[in-house]
């Protein structure tokens, strides 16, 4: 769980920005389906090494690799994942 309100507002700026590029790209229900895997598979994870396993840094980690793998091939996150963010 998000103790610190800072962790929470950049999770939810991040989903808000990255998750955006990635519904106007793909649409609503691919968007959830995403977000609920990745909150799935990432979540289980961080259960299996002995955390609380609740938390959304893990989507936003997975949206920001997509776009980053994704940014050569979609305009939208092309625009979105620059190199300015990368660094």
């Amino acid at each position: 769980m998000h103790v610190e309100l800072l962790h929470l507002l950049f999770n939810l700026y991040w989903l808000y920005i990255l998750g955006g590029a990635f519904e106007r790209t793909f649409g609503s229900i691919r968007w959830l389906l995403f977000v609920l895997s990745t909150a799935f598979v990432s979540s289980g994870i961080e259960m299996l090494a002995g955390a609380n396993g609740i938390g959304l840094s893990g989507v936003g980690y997975a949206l920001f690799g997509f776009g980053w793998a994704a940014r050569s091939r979609y305009a939208e996150f092309a625009k979105t994942v620059d190199n300015q963010t990368v660094r």
